[in-house]
């Protein structure tokens, strides 16, 4: 392995040249320095033919190969000199001779590190990365490689395995579309790697100014209980709505770690009643590092959401999550431990900080099946925060299906998502409303349908329902929305 093909990650390659020549020396080590009885035939092969050499030129490479070949039946039972045959016809492009050469090298002795090495390098070439991926598996595991090329090695797999699996299901959710396989550890041949969408869409809420869709409150007087009707000014307003969103993420590759960045950007506009628009902002930095298989992330993030004169909220997050090995049975779970520091610039007495618990798992089921749930506090700020703290938990389900149209069109894709909430207060948030704390319970649900009619371009339809109910007249909310979505996106990978 005298250079790093180009179908090697190039961070890959740096890690594996600095060990290549010992792994290659051992490979291809002089018979005269093994016992007589390891080497047959060693009176009529050269002793000392098959070192690694300095990078050559592919002129110099044929010449090289060409000598090799005149020595074909005098070395026939040499596993260097297969070893060495294999490694030129790699560095020639000629996989699927190299495959056949590396192949016999190891039939005599499995036991070559280096050949391994160039053998996966040369499979992933021919589009087999499967077995690639299986054979560095097993030289990461080996006893005689350095530890810290283990730990390169075993975070590339995951990689590669990660975009091997992202090929697998975009070849069956669109199998007349030309792509190509990945490529083995393809993961740095970009240092940054940038991905993005633009959407806009039409549609229509049922209640624009997330109002309480009670007419009337219950006020406990000390007299007793008096009726109040609500002025129709409070009523929920529906109407039909614009929405844009603008999506951006970076990656970079930092040695065996990746660096992430990613911002969204969304607005929602009335378009026949005068209702202040509403602002979404996210902005999130995250930071992943291998352990072994799995994978461990630290994220800090800020959003904001704001609409006029109606509501504002920020959050401030530091998150960390940690990523297990994929089960047998085809999910992979995850569990994660987040602080947000939550304020309310309208209602700053209701500020808060909100610590929650969430496990999660993706699972291959007809798609893409992920479950989650969690468990949270909420404590104020401010003592005299109505209801006190809180405690919340939530369940949730989200279902992608690809959905074959016809063989000649690109996969539609199907979306089903459901979660249900409850959130707990300790004490009472108003004596005039409610005779004890808060019990609020919420439902979401949704459908969406994704068609990809060109490259970059999905059109999408969503529909969603929210409803949430609350022993707190002022928390009972319903929402109804559907939109019609036309999304462009890209990928620089």
């Amino acid at each position: 392995m005298q250079t790093c093909h180009r179908s090697l990650n190039v961070l890959l390659c740096s890690a594996l040249l600095l060990a290549s020549w010992g792994l290659a020396a051992a490979d291809a080590m002089p018979s005269d320095a093994l016992p007589a009885n390891a080497m047959p035939g060693r009176s009529e092969c050269p002793l000392s033919a098959f070192l690694p050499s300095r990078t050559k030129q592919p002129s110099e490479l044929r010449a090289d190969l060409e000598r090799l070949r005149t020595l074909t039946q005098a070395c026939e039972e040499r596993y260097d000199f297969y070893a060495q045959l294999g490694a030129l016809l790699l560095e020639l492009q000629r996989f699927q001779e190299a495959v056949v050469a590396l192949e016999k090298a190891l039939l005599i002795n499995p036991e070559l590190a280096g050949a391994q090495l160039d053998y996966a390098q040369a499979l992933a070439a021919l589009g087999r990365s499967g077995e690639a991926i299986d054979l560095l598996n097993q030289v990461a595991n080996r006893p005689d490689i350095e530890e810290s090329l283990k730990v390169w090695l075993r975070g590339e797999i995951e990689l590669a395995a990660q975009r091997q699996s992202s090929f697998l299901a975009q070849r069956e959710s669109a199998p007349n579309a030309e792509a190509a396989p990945p490529s083995l550890m393809m993961g740095a041949r970009r240092a940054v790697e940038l991905s993005g969408a633009l959407q806009s869409g039409i549609g229509r809420e049922s209640n624009l100014k997330g109002s309480s869709h009670v007419r009337e409150l219950t006020l406990f007087l000390v007299n007793g209980p008096v009726l109040v009707p609500l002025n129709e000014s409070q009523y929920p307003v529906a109407g039909l709505t614009q929405r844009s969103l603008v999506a951006l993420q970076a990656n970079a590759r930092v040695g065996v770690s990746e660096l992430q960045l990613g911002g969204v950007v969304q607005t929602r506009r009335a378009l026949n009643e005068p209702i202040p628009s509403q602002q979404f902002s996210r902005l999130e930095v995250q930071f992943a590092y291998p352990i072994r298989s799995h994978r461990v992330y630290f994220g800090v993030s800020q959003q904001d959401l704001e609409q006029g004169s109606l509501y504002a909220a920020k959050e401030q997050k530091y998150a960390i999550t940690y990523l297990f090995d994929k089960h047998r049975s085809g999910c992979q779970p995850q569990l994660g431990l987040a602080r947000a520091e939550l304020s309310y610039p309208l209602t700053p007495v209701m500020d808060g900080i909100h610590s929650v618990l969430r496990a999660e798992a993706s699972c291959s089921l007809l798609g893409e099946l992920r479950l989650g749930t969690s468990f949270g506090f909420d404590d104020p700020k401010r003592q005299e925060r109505p209801g006190g703290s809180r405690r919340s938990g939530d369940l949730y389900i989200r279902h992608l299906a690809p959905i074959q149209a016809t063989p000649s069109q690109e996969s539609v894709k199907a979306i089903t998502w459901l979660r249900a909430a409850r959130s707990l207060e300790r004490s009472i948030f108003s004596e005039l409303l409610i005779q004890s704390p808060a019990d609020t319970r919420r439902l979401d649900a949704g459908f969406g349908v994704s068609w990809p009619f060109r490259k970059h371009w999905e059109l999408n339809a969503e529909f969603e329902s929210n409803s949430q109910q609350s022993t707190n007249p002022l928390l009972n909310l319903k929402n109804r929305s559907v939109y019609l979505v036309l999304r462009w996106q890209f990928a620089s990978r």
